[in-house]
């Protein structure tokens, strides 16, 4: 039961969903087509964030969202400050072995006073509070090979052995390097990284050209690539449930794509330059057979042979909002009505202790969502090929309802297993890091993204298993291979 996840995200829509309709359904009412193609955004439909800022947020669902949640509802609803129910909480404590500093506020009368020298007073501490801080101190390893003339051989020069890593006189030492690498995976540019370590270190700070090489040094080490290599190899050998999904990125005003396989225990990444099968084939999504693999219903991933799919609920719900709100269509109301409804008692069901839907129950649900789909297409009829037209445009509701009845199965795959969460959000979470890396700084080259996604799929893995990245990251410059408790 561990591996159940209902997401917050779908729950706080079940709270806000049934408001947004009398809200929107007037004021949308007169839109055409074109104002309908302008309105839409990654919020009503299924085009990706990244395209919402040319979109008006004005009537969308976002849009409605902010309203309900600064109204005297979304008050009502409002989580309380400091720790939440259930949450993990995160206490200030002191470590064992911080250093100490005693700090003394003797009264303030005191400190003109005459016999302030020698004063024998009687005094208590009154009270005690600690201020927790740290302070950087530059560390200078001298490193001295020595050599000796033994003369139990015939005073022969013996040398001792200098560390392997030590390749030039002066060099940089693992904590800085851990640092370099440790922004660069938090998708700093190495212009900000640079900025922050001369701050703190000053003149001693390492310069881009010489932090490129570092990060370059450690995505191609062995212990990286082994460890890279044997998170796929855990994701291969799963056959359970996967998350995949895949994300544009520009390297040299070329297109790349970014493709993500992850759970909930390890993240491994990689970059293609295709986005269908090519490149599905080309990193090993499609060799991922016996597994079942969450995704947004993009078409290549059908091509797979040999796995079991699952669909992301949130695009579907994201879409049937457009629907109900730019063409004020019924049906799209009472099938998303009904996937709330589904996943409310799959929760509820859970809390109970029972870890499945009965036949019975799965085929009502289908039947039920499959007679709105059937009032959806018969609402939008596709309009007759004229004549010289190559292509009919097909209404947006009827392309949706037509979606859903062709892939109902994955679409309730959710209620069917219930180990399928709602949503895909672990894959779109795990792809979020390369689009902030494209915010933040260009990839020069594919070489550099691919480095990336290298770095990026061991480190999210290393959170993932409640490691530190920082640890890991020495870790792995010490040469070692990574080893995951629950993956590699």
């Amino acid at each position: 039961m561990n591996n159940i996840c209902i997401t917050q995200d779908i729950i706080e829509a079940n709270q806000i969903i049934f408001i947004l309709l009398q809200a929107l359904y007037e004021r949308e009412n007169n839109f055409n087509e074109k104002c309908i193609e302008q309105k839409m955004d990654s919020s009503t439909s299924s085009k990706a964030p990244s395209t919402d800022y040319a979109v008006k947020k004005n009537g969308s669902l976002s849009d409605i969202i902010t309203q309900v949640q600064s109204s005297k509802i979304g008050e009502e609803k409002k989580n309380p400050r400091g720790k939440q129910p259930g949450a993990k909480g995160y206490g200030r404590k002191i470590p064992d072995d911080a250093e100490i500093e005693v700090c003394r506020h003797i009264p303030t009368k005191c400190l003109n006073c005459p016999n302030r020298v020698g004063c024998n007073a009687k005094e208590t501490c009154g009270h005690v509070k600690n201020e927790i801080d740290f302070k950087i101190v530059t560390v200078n390893t001298v490193h001295q090979q020595i050599d000796r003339q033994c003369p139990m051989m015939n005073n022969e020069t013996i040398s001792g052995t200098m560390p392997e890593r030590l390749k030039s006189s002066v060099q940089f030492g693992l904590s800085i390097i851990s640092l370099v690498i440790y922004c660069y995976f938090l998708c700093l540019s190495y212009e900000r990284i640079h900025s922050l370590l001369k701050s703190l270190l000053g003149n001693c700070a390492p310069s881009i050209g010489t932090m490129h090489s570092m990060v370059k040094k450690f995505a191609d080490s062995v212990s990286v690539t082994s460890t890279y290599m044997g998170i796929f190899s855990y994701l291969k050998s799963l056959l359970g449930v996967l998350h995949a999904d895949e994300t544009g990125i520009r390297s040299n005003n070329k297109k790349l794509w970014l493709h993500v396989i992850c759970n909930k225990d390890a993240t491994y990444t990689y970059i293609s330059q295709s986005r269908g099968i090519n490149g599905m084939l080309e990193g090993g999504t499609a060799l991922l057979q016996g597994s079942t693999i969450v995704h947004d219903c993009w078409k290549s991933y059908f091509l797979i042979e040999g796995i079991t799919y699952a669909l992301c609920n949130a695009h579907i719900i994201r879409e049937l909002a457009g629907i109900i709100i730019f063409y004020n269509q019924e049906w799209a109301f009472i099938v998303l009505m009904i996937l709330l409804e589904i996943l409310d008692a799959k929760e509820r069901a859970l809390e109970e202790g029972i870890d499945h839907f009965t036949d019975e129950q799965i085929e009502e649900y289908k039947n039920r969502i499959l007679e709105q789909v059937k009032k959806g297409i018969e609402m939008n009829p596709v309009p007759e090929r004229k004549k010289g037209q190559k292509r009919v445009k097909k209404p947006r509701p009827y392309n949706l309802a037509f979606r859903i009845k062709e892939y109902i199965n994955e679409i309730l795959a959710f209620a069917i297993d219930f180990r399928i969460p709602f949503t895909n959000n672990i894959a779109e979470r795990a792809a979020r890091g390369a689009k902030m890396k494209l915010k933040n700084s260009l990839y020069l080259e594919m070489a550099g993204a691919i480095r990336f996604s290298k770095i990026y799929s061991v480190l999210d893995t290393a959170k993932k298993q409640n490691l530190s990245p920082y640890d890991t990251i020495r870790t792995l410059l010490c040469g070692w291979e990574l080893h995951l408790s629950k993956a590699v």
